[in-house]
C-alpha cells in the first residue's frame, strides 16, 4: 500500500474476477496457494478464492482498521450460498445494487431467531479469516479447539435503501420468497410476466 492509504476509510471490492476467479482447469495452481472451491452458480460456475486473498482481506479490517464491502451483480441466493467461503465483509452489496446487506455477528443459540421465532439463515464461514484475528505463526494457536474462530452471523438488509430506492421502480412481487431471514417462508416467487407493482414492470 502506499502512503496515502491511511486517508482510505472503506474498500468496495467486486467479487468476481476480483476476489473469485474461474480458471479453466480448476485443478491447476500456478502459484501453489491454497484455494478454496465456492459452491456452482446457477449458470454452473464455480470459482476458488484462495486463502492468501481471505488474509489480506481480514487484514484490510482488523489490522489496518478499514470497511470492506463487497460488491457483485449476482443474484442475493447465489450470494447466501457463496458468502462462508468469502472474505468477511462490513457489508454485502448485490443484484446490481439492489439490495444491501450487513453482517450481525451470533453471540447465542437464541439469536438464531426472529421476534416471531422463525428461525434466521445463519451463516457460518468455512474458513479461519472471520472477525477473529489469528497469528498463524503462533504456536499456541495450533490446537485441536478451534470454536472460538468460528465466526457465525445473519445479515439484516438495509430496508430504508430498498424501500426507497429500488421497490418503487422493481416493486414488491420481485421480493416475495426471496427473504434472507425466512429460511423457513414457503412464499413462491411470482413470475417476471405476472408481476404488474412497480413502474419497471
Amino acid at each position: 500500500m502506499n502512503n496515502n492509504s491511511s486517508n482510505i476509510d472503506i474498500i468496495f471490492s467486486d467479487v468476481d474476477g476480483t476476489l473469485v476467479h474461474y480458471p479453466k482447469n480448476s485443478t491447476s495452481n500456478d502459484n501453489d496457494s491454497v484455494v478454496l472451491e465456492l459452491p456452482s452458480s446457477s449458470t454452473g460456475m464455480g470459482g476458488i478464492i484462495s486463502l492468501e486473498t481471505l488474509r489480506l482481506c481480514q487484514e484490510l479490517r482488523l489490522k489496518r482498521n478499514k470497511k470492506l464491502v463487497l460488491i457483485s451483480g449476482m443474484r442475493s441466493t447465489t450470494l447466501w450460498n457463496r458468502i462462508p467461503y468469502l472474505p468477511k465483509a462490513d457489508a454485502y452489496c448485490c443484484e446490481n445494487g439492489g439490495r444491501i446487506f450487513y453482517p450481525i455477528s451470533i453471540t447465542n443459540k437464541n439469536e438464531g431467531k426472529k421476534d416471531d421465532g422463525r428461525r434466521r439463515r445463519i451463516f457460518t464461514l468455512v474458513h479461519e479469516y472471520g472477525d477473529n484475528l489469528i497469528n498463524n505463526n503462533d504456536d499456541s494457536n495450533n490446537n485441536e479447539d478451534d470454536s472460538n474462530n468460528i465466526d457465525s452471523f445473519y445479515l439484516e438488509e438495509d430496508l430504508v435503501w430498498k424501500n426507497e430506492r429500488i421497490v418503487p421502480i422493481t416493486g414488491k412481487d420481485s421480493f416475495l420468497g426471496n427473504h434472507v431471514n425466512s429460511e423457513d417462508d414457503e412464499t413462491k416467487t411470482i413470475p417476471i410476466e405476472e408481476r404488474r407493482d412497480g413502474i419497471l414492470w
